[in-house]
C-alpha cells in the first residue's frame, strides 16, 4: 500500500511540473509572436525613410572614390581589392596607404602583413600546399596616388 502511494505521488508531481512547464512555455511564445514589437515599418514607411537617406557611397574598385568628410584619423577612398590569395580592404591617410582589413581566400593564410600607414601597405597570403615563395605566395601591395589606393597583386 505504501509503494501505491508514493507511485501515486510520483505521478501528480510529474503531471504538475509538465502542467507548469507547457504554461511557461505558452506564456513566453505568446510574448514572442504577439505584437509587432512597435519597430516593424510598412512597406511605405520603409519607402520613404530610404528616400531620404543620404546616399551610400559604393565600395567597388571600378567605382568613384567616395566624398564623405572622415574624421582625421580615419581612411578616405576606402575600397576592397580581391586577388588570388584573398582580399583587402584599403584607403589612405594623410601619412600614406593603409590597410582597413584582409582576410585569405580558402586554401590561403596570411603570411605577414604591412597595415601602413607608409608609403605602401601590404599583405602576404600563402597557399597551405605551397610554403615559401613561388606558386603558393601571392601579395598585394595598395599604394596611394592622388589621394587614392591603387593595388599591384604579384
Amino acid at each position: 500500500m505504501r509503494s501505491l502511494f508514493a507511485v501515486a505521488g510520483w505521478i501528480a508531481a510529474a503531471v504538475a511540473a509538465i502542467g507548469i512547464g507547457l504554461a511557461g512555455v505558452q506564456t513566453i511564445g505568446n510574448g514572442i509572436t504577439a505584437g509587432t514589437g512597435g519597430n516593424v515599418l510598412t512597406a511605405e514607411e520603409a519607402a520613404r525613410e530610404l528616400a531620404a537617406a543620404p546616399p551610400v557611397p559604393s565600395a567597388t574598385p571600378s567605382s568613384s572614390p567616395s566624398v564623405v568628410s572622415p574624421a582625421p584619423d580615419q581612411p578616405v577612398n576606402v575600397r576592397p581589392f580581391a586577388g588570388t590569395g584573398g582580399t583587402v580592404t584599403a584607403g589612405c591617410l594623410p601619412a600614406g596607404a593603409f590597410l582597413v582589413n584582409w582576410s585569405s581566400a580558402q586554401g590561403y593564410s596570411v603570411k605577414e602583413y604591412r597595415r601602413g600607414p607608409g608609403e605602401y601597405a601590404e599583405v602576404r597570403f600563402e597557399s597551405g600546399s605551397h610554403k615559401g615563395k613561388g606558386n603558393g605566395e601571392s601579395r598585394v601591395r595598395i599604394r596611394c596616388i592622388a589621394n587614392v589606393p591603387t593595388a599591384e597583386w604579384s
